[in-house]
């Protein structure tokens, strides 16, 4: 008869929709990873010496639902199909590009502001203050200025005197809006799935 642990982990694997998530587990000088695979009724955590692919690839299991999680690597054998990006993750990498100088500063306010726009919008349309109509017009139209500014991001020029004083402004938005807009269809998925939480933890 399987043990608790691993009929928890075949419950979670079973599920619709699961949120997923790492972090470093010490055992004496020992470092470690947990990983946890959750859904509301249940956590399920793996304990792995890795933090590569196979540790996620073993944590997922046979998991062929949607899968909420950060923009770590290790889970991107889930498709984009299937997977959305944590909101907070994001807006954090906003905020870091939003106090650097010059365009690169005005890029990273303008995804601040449309990333607090989309979070707001989700909460009234949850909380039955906006009806479905209006929430995916105004969802549509959030996504458009989402990714044309991610495009005007990784479009900066990065001038001879940026490189000379060593600044990395624009180097960092660019590769932070290109990677974004390589990932647009999984960071905007739950606009089109609403059990699709926009937090993955």
């Amino acid at each position: 008869m399987p043990s608790s642990g691993i009929r928890f982990g075949e419950h979670v694997r079973s599920q619709v929709v699961a949120h997923a998530d790492e972090a470093r587990h010490f055992r004496g000088t020992e470092c470690r990873w947990i990983w946890k695979l959750v859904i509301q009724e249940v956590c399920y955590f793996l304990t792995h010496y890795s933090r590569g692919k196979v540790a996620a690839d073993t944590l997922l299991g046979g998991f062929a639902g949607f899968l909420l999680t950060d923009d770590y690597a290790g889970y991107n054998r889930v498709p984009e199909s299937r997977r959305q990006l944590c909101w907070p993750h994001l807006i954090r990498k906003f905020v870091d590009i939003s106090e650097r100088v010059g365009s690169a500063g005005r890029v990273g306010r303008r995804l601040l502001l449309i990333s607090h726009a989309v979070i707001r919008t989700r909460h009234r349309w949850q909380n039955q203050c906006i009806d479905e109509a209006t929430y995916f017009r105004r969802m549509r139209r959030l996504r458009n200025s989402f990714q044309k500014t991610l495009q005007r991001g990784s479009r900066l020029r990065i001038h001879g005197r940026t490189k000379r004083l060593g600044i990395s402004s624009y180097q960092f938005l660019r590769t932070a809006c290109t990677e974004s807009m390589l990932n647009g269809r999984v960071e905007t998925r739950f606009v089109f799935n609403p059990p699709l939480q926009l937090t993955h933890s």
